[in-house]
């Protein structure tokens, strides 16, 4: 069996979902490299290149993936990426106007 990703050895990697996010807004779905967004400015300004409507004042990045979630979409605060990255494959990138001014909890 041939493998279409030489340099990722399937005996010694983790699952290739384990190597990627997926990242979407409201038009269009990108993958990303994990190893590229272990700090919080990183995916921002990776993920300010892809979505370019999104500006660094009004970017929110939120997941449904945890159990904890139940189903909803729940902002991930910059201090908690480290934690939260590990554990979801998907993330929905949103904008909020008036995020700073105007932060509404639901």
């Amino acid at each position: 069996m041939t493998s279409f990703f030489p340099n990722f050895p399937s005996s010694q990697q983790k699952p290739m979902k384990d190597h990627y996010l997926v990242a979407t807004d409201a038009n269009i779905s990108v993958f990303i490299r994990r190893s590229d967004v272990t700090h919080y400015q990183d995916l921002v300004t990776l993920l300010l290149c892809h979505f370019t409507s999104t500006s660094t004042q009004s970017i929110v990045i939120q997941t449904n993936e945890l159990d904890i979630c139940a189903g909803r979409y729940v902002d991930i605060p910059p201090d908690l990426w480290p934690e939260i990255n590990p554990q979801i494959q998907n993330i929905k990138v949103i904008s909020h106007p008036s995020f700073l001014t105007h932060h509404h909890h639901r």
